[in-house]
């Protein structure tokens, strides 16, 4: 989750909003981080979450490319799944779905935080 959020920060312009939304419910945990940054093509998409892939649009900002692709990783352990939505200059949307491990716990109310 930190990766997301470092990357949400680090790829958007200085004073737009990045936020965390957490939310649950009996079958799983739902984080959502959401940026209003440089955004990711639809045709790169696909690739992100390959190690060492980095977008055509971060000339200038540092970064490896693993980031994504622990995150990934880490959520596949957690027989869990990570999609994303972007569009170039208007910003990213990642939600991370992470099965609970236990089904009578109680469903998580929808929390935002807005940096």
């Amino acid at each position: 989750m930190s990766n997301l959020l470092l990357n949400a920060i680090k790829y958007s312009p200085s004073g737009t909003q990045v936020t965390l939304k957490i939310e649950g419910d009996p079958e799983q945990i739902i984080f959502e981080v959401k940026d209003q940054g440089i955004g990711i093509s639809e045709d790169e998409q696909a690739n992100i979450f390959n190690p060492f892939y980095r977008g055509q649009n971060v000339e200038g900002v540092s970064g490896s490319g693993l980031g994504l692709a622990v995150v990934s990783k880490c959520v596949e352990i957690q027989k869990g799944r990570i999609e994303v939505s972007s569009q170039v200059g208007e910003g990213t949307r990642f939600r991370v779905y992470i099965p609970r491990l236990n089904k009578d716990a109680i469903p998580l109310m929808p929390t935002e935080i807005v940096d």
